[in-house]
């Protein structure tokens, strides 16, 4: 690693959408077995799609939560 070397913004946009992409994933999984999970309290999973929903809405930081 340089630590004086500029980084370029195609690979910055692809560091932001990659780890986008993982914290989308990680929650739509997290979202899908909500009832499998410890300390679930009987709560049930949501459908699909609000597991979609929910993982983006928390990954762009909006308020999209039904």
């Amino acid at each position: 690693m340089d630590p004086d070397a500029d980084q370029r913004w195609s690979t910055y946009l692809l560091s932001v959408l990659g780890f986008s992409l993982v914290s989308v994933l990680f929650l739509y999984a997290l979202e899908r077995l909500q009832d499998h999970l410890p300390l679930s309290l009987g709560i049930g999973r949501d459908g699909p799609g609000r597991g979609v929903e929910h993982a983006v809405s928390f990954t762009t930081n909006t308020n999209w939560q039904w």
